[in-house]
């Protein structure tokens, strides 16, 4: 994948002295301990010089169902997917010609193929409730934004009175339909009014002509309402407040595919753990069988049987421990890792990758160019920006109830019919011009307002400037991160590569008795803790990258779409 680049700073590849590829109970494959060679007295205590594995990658973890990887292409002869090398290229020792057939093949093994980290971040964003929930949120907003809209829906009025008793008769029936609009705050209406009977001189507006009455017009804001007024207000706020429900998915989607990618990079490293104390077990109880052998015939003191013992005591704890923190991982990751119904999956152990992909070398990050981006697309920022809009909103209609009120109108009206008891003068078409003002003498409240917007817009911009700094030296702190946890990687590397050959050498001092039990087993827990301390520097590195690409927004790593 593109975002498994590597980073500035010292180039990590390939190094010498790592184990060989097998699978212990669990499904947790690591490199093991195995004997020297088939013919091996199963008594003999130490263990062999292991070949070399490559320092591994996310993008291994893609990429193991399908071939060699790009960086695997270019790796040192000798080097399998799997991670285990042989002296030009034969292979491994101790291992059946039918389990050498089925290393690139998972299926053919009988086994699933690895989980991979697509998988995990497909169904994380697919159905994790807190993303669940942010999308619900955000139709939420869109029902608000739906409803401030309906400020503007075309209204339809109806009204009429009748005289039940009295001198006068008038009866008369109004119907009016009133649009606004937005430009101006603009209003356009027409209407139809019918009237009969006799009206008073008071009321002589209501009599119509036959027919009755049909008139159109319009009313405009030349001062007050002009830019805005509290009907486009809301509609603006429901669109910034729908936005920031958008900005607010996203940030969700990043901290969830983030934690997602932590759990799944953990998990591995839990099964690799577990792997690593299964290999150091199975060599004591290797050791255990050949001794009592060597005891039974006299060739041993009895006392190696009881040191021994107690080394499988301590390395069975040691199984135990990290096989509890493999089941853990697996809950943990399950949280993020579910079903097509949404529930919960827990992973099948088997199905853990056999360790990280190798480090790239020679691809470097375009720090600058990733900080540009983050400061544009960091959801932290947008949310900013609309607190902004919504600031700049609020002085907008502050500003806008400090100026007077002018409206300026115009209706044309026309009766239609023969002449009724209103006489001739309705018979005719009648334009009318019309306007109002008003001012408020005192405007504390507009002022109040737009002094309270200007100090949220003065408080907001020093936040986001606080905010992209921020971001740029967290961006910049990580890239240091990144560098220090590959040499840390390549560093730990070369340990293993030391620890294996001290390993070796005390086994062939042991066989010709320059050596004893003690300093051998000293010399294979030595080598396990050091895989281990590599295994943990891989998931500090990993890690650190997983942080990098969610700093940077880089929506594509974190399997946003």
């Amino acid at each position: 994948m593109a975002w498994l680049g590597a980073v500035p700073g010292p180039a990590v590849g390939p190094a010498s002295g790592a184990a060989a590829a097998a699978e212990p109970p669990g499904g947790a494959r690591v490199a093991p301990l195995t004997l020297s060679d088939s013919t091996a007295d199963p008594a003999d205590p130490a263990d062999p010089v292991s070949p070399t594995r490559p320092l591994l990658t996310l993008d291994m973890l893609d990429r193991q169902q399908g071939g060699p990887s790009e960086a695997s292409q270019g790796a040192s002869p000798g080097v399998s997917q799997g991670g285990s090398q042989t002296s030009a290229g034969t292979p491994s020792q101790g291992r059946s010609a039918e389990a050498q057939a089925t290393d690139g093949d998972p299926l053919a093994a009988g086994r699933r193929p690895p989980l991979t980290r697509d998988e995990v971040l497909e169904s994380s964003l697919r159905h994790m409730p807190r993303i669940l929930e942010a999308m619900a949120q955000f139709r939420a907003a869109q029902g608000d934004m739906v409803s401030a809209m309906g400020a503007f829906d075309l209204m339809v009025k109806s009204e009429g009175f009748a005289r039940a008793s009295g001198y006068y008769d008038g009866r008369e029936v109004d119907g009016q339909v009133r649009q606004a609009l937005g430009p101006f705050g603009a209003e356009v209406y027409g209407g139809y009014r019918f009237s009969g009977g006799d009206f008073p001189t008071y009321e002589d507006k209501s009599f119509t002509n036959k027919l009755g009455e049909a008139r159109i017009g319009f009313v405009l804001s030349l001062l007050r309402d002009r830019q805005i007024d509290g009907r486009r207000g809301e509609v603006r706020r429901a669109r910034i407040d729908r936005e920031r429900a958008e900005i607010e998915v996203m940030l969700t989607q990043i901290g969830v595919q983030y934690q997602a990618l932590s759990a799944y990079l953990r998990w591995i490293a839990a099964g690799l753990r577990q792997g690593i104390f299964v290999d150091l077990l199975a060599l004591a109880e290797q050791r255990q069988e050949g001794l009592s052998r060597r005891v039974s015939a006299g060739d041993a003191a009895a006392i190696l049987l009881t040191e021994n013992r107690q080394n499988l005591a301590r390395r069975a704890t040691l199984v135990a421990q990290a096989k509890r923190d493999f089941v853990n991982a697996g809950l943990s990751l399950a949280q993020f890792y579910r079903d097509a119904a949404g529930e919960p999956e827990t992973p099948d152990p088997a199905r853990a990758p056999d360790g990280y992909p190798p480090i790239r070398e020679g691809e470097l990050m375009q720090v600058e160019n990733d900080i540009q981006r983050a400061r544009v697309a960091r959801p932290e920022l947008a949310l900013i920006d609309a607190s902004l809009d919504r600031a700049r909103l609020s002085l907008a209609l502050g500003r806008n109830e400090l100026l007077p009120r002018l409206q300026f109108g115009s209706e044309v009206s026309r009766d239609f019919g023969a002449v009724d008891l209103g006489g001739p003068s309705r018979d005719s078409t009648d334009t009318i011009v019309k306007f109002s003002f008003s001012v408020p003498l005192q405007r504390r409240f507009a002022e109040g307002r737009i002094s309270r917007a200007q100090a949220e817009l003065d408080a907001l911009r020093y936040r986001r400037q606080f905010t992209a700094e921020r971001i740029e030296l967290e961006v910049r702190r990580l890239v240091n991160d990144l560098r220090a946890a590959a040499e840390t990687v390549r560093l730990a590397d070369l340990e293993v590569d030391q620890a294996q050959t001290m390993q070796a050498a005390e086994r062939r001092r042991f066989r010709e008795g320059g050596s004893d039990f003690f300093v051998v087993n000293r010399r294979e827990e030595a080598t396990a803790d050091a895989r281990v301390r590599l295994v943990d520097a891989q998931l500090q590195y990993f890690e650190a990258l997983a942080n990098y690409r969610a700093a940077t927004a880089d929506l594509k790593a974190l399997g946003i779409r």
